[in-house]
């Protein structure tokens, strides 16, 4: 099963602002709102409102625009940022644009068919969020996996299954020159049958 419209845009956006698949009961609740009329932008708005204590622990009031903008690469892309595309988004922060307005052009680029790279990630992590909110998902065969910087749970039910796949975790300096790993304590990896492989790079 797939997402439909309203579905998918919640998913990406419990995965691009708060990096992480949605809970059932917020998924359906966020779903039920994009039903009943409520814009996606006004959604997106929502998803920085740090009224919420997530979004609070997540943006907190002393994070620069540059950390900003380095956590929205690696929950939108699944990486870290590059310098030219860190100089970019944070500028666009440094001018006034919302973190909501920029995460929807981030979205945007990811899902662009010209930046099939980019889009990788968040497109693997649409169709676990599909397997673990739908059910009985289908995961294309031989599939490339990315690891982020956050717990990561790929496990048969919604991943793998026979074919031969790859998961791949990428480690760059983030704008402090610290490494930064995308494969993490807590991360279980289980591809089930076939021959599967990690690349930590």
């Amino acid at each position: 099963m797939e997402f439909n419209t309203n579905q998918a845009i919640v998913a990406e956006y419990y995965v691009a602002a708060l990096g992480r698949l949605p809970e059932q009961a917020g998924f359906d609740f966020w779903v039920g709102q994009l039903d009943a009329g409520m814009t996606p932008e006004a959604l997106m708005g929502l998803f920085f409102d740090d009224s919420f204590p997530e979004v609070a622990a997540r943006y907190p009031a002393t994070q620069t625009n540059e950390e900003t903008i380095e956590s929205f690469y690696v929950n939108v892309f699944g990486r870290p940022s590059d310098p030219g595309g860190l100089a970019f988004w944070t500028a666009k922060l440094d001018g006034g644009d919302s973190k909501a307005a920029v995460m929807a052009e981030m979205l945007a680029v990811a899902k662009d068919p010209a930046n099939a790279i980019d889009g990788e990630h968040l497109l693997a992590q649409r169709k676990l969020a599909e397997e673990a909110l739908l059910g009985s998902g289908v995961v294309d065969p031989a599939s490339n996996y990315y690891l982020t910087g956050t717990q990561d749970l790929f496990v048969d039910a919604n991943a793998g299954g026979a074919d031969n796949d790859t998961y791949i975790a990428d480690a760059g300096a983030n704008t402090n020159g610290v490494i930064v790993n995308a494969l993490q304590t807590g991360d279980r990896i289980d591809g089930g049958a076939g021959i599967d492989t990690l690349e930590a790079t």
